[in-house]
């Protein structure tokens, strides 16, 4: 996958970056060129195990077509760990752990 980067226009070749502050997992990537960052997703425990639990549902539907109130509650699943994520990102955001600290 390729992408451009909104700042300085560098074509981008995602290395996504893990950073984890307590329980929550942060991941991101940069540009190379200029070193913007994008967020991806912000998840905790819960999280992490309701995507999980809709991968494993998806996989499922992949191997064998599911049922229509399946596939519903498949999708459900999907946006309420859209929506959770969101808010992880609103609450927890990036920023702050990438700046530099200051030595002493």
């Amino acid at each position: 996958m390729q992408i451009i980067c909104d700042k300085c226009k560098a074509k981008i070749h995602p290395q996504p970056e893990t950073l984890r502050d307590g329980e929550i997992e942060h991941i991101f990537f940069r540009c190379p060129e200029c070193g913007e960052v994008y967020h991806l997703c912000a998840t905790d425990e819960a999280l992490r195990k309701s995507v999980m639990d809709y991968n494993r549902m998806a996989e499922m539907n992949r191997k064998k077509r599911r049922s229509e109130q399946f596939l519903r509650k498949a999708a459900e699943l999907k946006e309420k760990n859209i929506k959770r994520c969101r808010e992880l990102m609103e609450q927890y955001p990036l920023a702050p752990l990438l700046q530099p600290t200051v030595a002493e």
